[in-house]
C-alpha cells in the first residue's frame, strides 16, 4: 500500500457496531494513511583502501589515494573538495592540509592527497573514517537515513619499496 493514497472503506453488512450493539452498522471511509513503513539505514563503508598510484616509495604523501567503498549505491553528495569530504567524514588520523575527491561510481569515493603537510602520517591498519552528523550521504534513491558509524581500518599500502639488489659481488 502507498502511504498518502490508501484509504479504508467499510463494506455494507459488516456488522460493526458499538460494544452494546445498539448503534447502526459503521459506514464511511477513512482519511488517507499517513506515516511510514520504517526507515532504511543509510549506506555503510564496506572498505577503505590506501594506494600509491606510482608506487615510487612506501611513504604517505602527495598523490596517494584513499578509496572509500560503500555497501550500496549512494546519492553521491558533494565530495570534490577537502571541505566537502570533511562534511561527510572525520578521520582519526590527519590526512594533511588538502585533499580532493571524485565519485568514480555511485558506490566509490576516491580521495587524492594534494598536500600531505601536517599528516602524522596516517597508518595502514590504523586510519578510520567516521560519518559526520548531517553528512547528507543516503542511498541512491534518497530514501534512507543518513549514513552513520565508523569504518573498519584502512587496508592497502602507501607504495612499495623496491627489492634489494646486489651492487657488487666479491
Amino acid at each position: 500500500p502507498t502511504i498518502g493514497t490508501l484509504t479504508l472503506t467499510f463494506q455494507g453488512g459488516n456488522g460493526l457496531k458499538n460494544a452494546a450493539a445498539t448503534s447502526l452498522e459503521s459506514t464511511g471511509s477513512s482519511g488517507t494513511i499517513t506515516g511510514d513503513w520504517g526507515l532504511l539505514a543509510g549506506p555503510t563503508v564496506s572498505g577503505v583502501a590506501a594506494n600509491d598510484p606510482d608506487d615510487a616509495d612506501a611513504l604517505y604523501g602527495n598523490g596517494d589515494t584513499i578509496t572509500v567503498s560503500f555497501s550500496e549505491n549512494t546519492n553521491q553528495p558533494a565530495g570534490a573538495t577537502k571541505a566537502n569530504i570533511d562534511a561527510i567524514f572525520s578521520f582519526n588520523q590527519a590526512l594533511g592540509t588538502d585533499y580532493t575527491g571524485v565519485w568514480t561510481n555511485a558506490q566509490t569515493l576516491a580521495i587524492t592527497v594534494v598536500n600531505a603537510t601536517g599528516a602524522l602520517p596516517p597508518t595502514v591498519g590504523g586510519l578510520q573514517l567516521t560519518f559526520q552528523g548531517g553528512n547528507g550521504l543516503k542511498n541512491a534513491a534518497g530514501t534512507s537515513l543518513e549514513s552513520t558509524g565508523t569504518s573498519g581500518t584502512i587496508t592497502g599500502d602507501w607504495g612499495l619499496l623496491a627489492a634489494p639488489t646486489f651492487s657488487a659481488v666479491a
